[in-house]
């Protein structure tokens, strides 16, 4: 699990979703519950990663599904499971679908009293209500959200509520129907995002900086003031570059390590299949070895087999042989004394013919 998820920091998802499924394999013969739904939510992740939404949302499913029949072990993961869901469904603009997902979540974390959870799902559920319209909702959401994200000392999810609270206010104040209340939360709109910028700005978090410096700008534009609004525009364009280099630097140096990563890994291959080559051979020659010398014992047995009864032939012959001598000398007897008797009645007188 833990190579899935060097692939995956690596950007190499298809890769690391062959390893999540072979990891999804074991656990499933092992009956691993907890680390199962783990794993589905992790190939979740990278098909969201991948924009493969339905997908990602099919596998979330799936892990919520077996918590959901093995009751007793719902926990953290099943709140994961539940928010990543939520994300899934409002990348879509199923925001209905999402706030089911993200009030499930909260209502799990109860048990457990994870702030950090409670904390994403409170900024999720206020931006889900922001779609849906909902804007005070959504306000009380985002400002309680800032506050726990304070709480923890989390810049990154106080600067992002303090973004999307300023975009919600800017929301407003385009749907506003008159120009106190447009000025009004224009104002507010402003204040919100320019405390985004600074705390991501502290934090150089470029990437988002160059995000929220762009609605800044609109924000300034539709207050007049065009002066800051194409200094921030300039800055959107300045940061939106970095963060584009800086990600083609981290893409080549994720390409890097990914090559030495797949060297070594290919290294451990060519070592393995040559040790199975290796044993392989030991094999095939220990296998022609004890053939070798079943034929000889075989080839043995047939000398002996064959010696045996030639040996058996040559008794019978002899005994044959001897029978037939053995008649022979009678026949040569009979022979003789007949041959005496007819010599002897040769020489009687003739007048007795």
């Amino acid at each position: 699990r833990q190579i899935g998820q060097v692939h995956y920091e690596m950007g190499d998802y298809p890769k690391a979703i062959s390893i999540y499924f072979d990891v999804l394999k074991y656990y499933e013969q092992t009956k691993n519950n907890i680390g199962k739904a783990t794993v589905l939510n992790n190939i979740g992740v990278l098909f969201h990663r991948q924009n493969n939404i339905p997908k990602a949302i099919e596998y979330y499913q799936k892990g919520i599904q077996l918590l959901t029949q093995n009751k007793g072990i719902k926990g953290e993961i099943y709140c994961r499971l539940q928010t990543n869901m939520g994300l899934s469904y409002s990348s879509l603009q199923h925001y209905s679908k999402a706030k089911d997902c993200f009030l499930n979540s909260l209502k799990e974390n109860e048990k457990i009293d994870n702030l950090y959870i409670y904390t994403i799902n409170i900024g999720n559920l206020a931006a889900t209500y922001a779609g849906l319209k909902d804007y005070s909702t959504s306000e009380k959401y985002f400002k309680e959200a800032i506050e726990k994200s304070k709480e923890m000392n989390n810049f990154q999810s106080i600067a992002v509520n303090y973004g999307d609270l300023g975009n919600l206010y800017l929301k407003i104040a385009e749907e506003s129907k008159t120009l106190t209340d447009r000025k009004r939360y224009i104002k507010k709109a402003i204040h919100y995002l320019e405390l985004a910028l600074e705390t991501l700005k502290s934090n150089e978090d470029f990437r988002r900086y160059q995000f929220f410096s762009q609605e800044l700008s609109h924000a300034y534009e539709l207050n007049h003031d065009y002066k800051n609004a194409l200094r921030l525009f300039k800055e959107h364009a300045q940061y939106k570059d970095r963060v584009f280099n800086d990600e083609i630097t981290n893409e080549m140096a994720r390409r890097e390590i990914g090559y030495e990563f797949s060297k070594r890994e290919d290294s451990i291959r060519l070592q393995n299949e040559k040790q199975l080559a290796v044993r392989d051979a030991l094999l095939t020659a220990n296998k022609q070895h004890k053939l070798l010398l079943f034929s000889g014992i075989m080839l043995l047995c047939i000398v002996i087999a064959l010696l045996f009864y030639q040996n058996n032939v040559r008794k019978k012959n002899n005994i044959r042989l001897s029978i037939l001598n053995k008649e022979l000398n009678e026949a040569n007897l009979i022979k003789a004394k007949f041959f005496g008797i007819l010599n002897h009645d040769l020489r009687s007188p003739i007048s007795n013919i």
